[in-house]
């Protein structure tokens, strides 16, 4: 069996188009990406995550991707080619120390679901504009930012519920939200 170390090793691939420029990281599996986060909160004292260097340009699911880490304050994923994503049901739930994650680049044209994407992030303070997200794949974003006390944002101008999508208890006790 490879230790974990040879296992992240072998998945990096060096990206020549900058010589100082972190190694590229291609994961084409949920399994693999959980591995490598597992790896780097291991000594992570600062909480601060900066997972740009990762290609997850395959991958259709972020299921409970971040969910229950309680140690992370700051994601930084804005890099991230989501063109396949289909579903990121508690991707960020129970991060209850996470403060900021943008994740207003996302690629969301065929995003299906989001339920419970940052139920219970209580110290939430920025996700970046969403405003002009494709939600025509979107059916299901019921709790997503439910107890979301801090996050301030307006999401009308997505018109989640005209456009036939459940919102059950999508912003409640989060006043801050206005959907």
């Amino acid at each position: 069996m490879k230790s974990l170390n040879s296992y992240i090793n072998e998945k990096m691939v060096f990206n020549s188009s900058n010589a100082n420029s972190k190694k590229t990281i291609k994961v084409k599996r949920i399994e693999e990406l959980q591995t490598i986060i597992k790896t780097m909160l291991i000594n992570n004292k600062d909480g601060i995550l900066d997972l740009t260097h990762i290609d997850v340009s395959g991958i259709t699911s972020f299921n409970e991707l971040f969910k229950d880490k309680h140690n992370i304050t700051s994601i930084d994923i804005s890099t991230w080619e989501t063109n396949e994503l289909e579903s990121c049901v508690s991707m960020f739930e129970g991060c209850i120390n996470l403060k900021e994650v943008n994740i207003s680049n996302f690629n969301t044209k065929n995003l299906q679901s989001m339920k419970k994407m940052f139920k219970n992030c209580v110290e939430l303070e920025n996700i970046g504009n969403i405003n002009n997200w494709n939600i025509s794949s979107l059916k299901d974003a019921s709790w997503a930012f439910y107890l979301c006390e801090k996050l301030n944002m307006n999401i009308t101008s997505l018109n989640l519920e005209s456009n036939g999508v459940k919102t059950f208890n999508i912003n409640k006790y989060a006043n801050g939200i206005k959907i």
